[in-house]
């Protein structure tokens, strides 16, 4: 393995990464649910979702935190040793 990681430390970047895409989910879910209550589109509801930089930040967050915890054939290519 490219990143020999410990075991509870893969365990916490699983925990890490249920809780912020749950998050991320929720946020979504809301954000269109509220545009739709109001009499708007789903699409609206994204476009609100999609507006706030924090929101944004927490994917970007999301993505790379999970990164070493994805250890895909693709992803190890990156790993080999030349």
């Amino acid at each position: 393995m490219c990143y020999d990681m410990r075991r509870y430390e893969f365990a916490m970047r699983k925990l890490l990464m249920g809780v912020a895409w749950f998050a991320i989910g929720l946020q979504l879910w809301l954000s269109v649910h509220f545009e739709l209550v109001k009499g708007k589109s789903v699409a609206m509801g994204l476009a609100e979702y999609l507006r706030f930089f924090s929101t944004l930040t927490n994917v970007l967050i999301t993505l790379v935190a999970i990164a070493p915890a994805a250890q895909s054939s693709s992803s190890m290519f990156w790993c080999a040793e030349r």
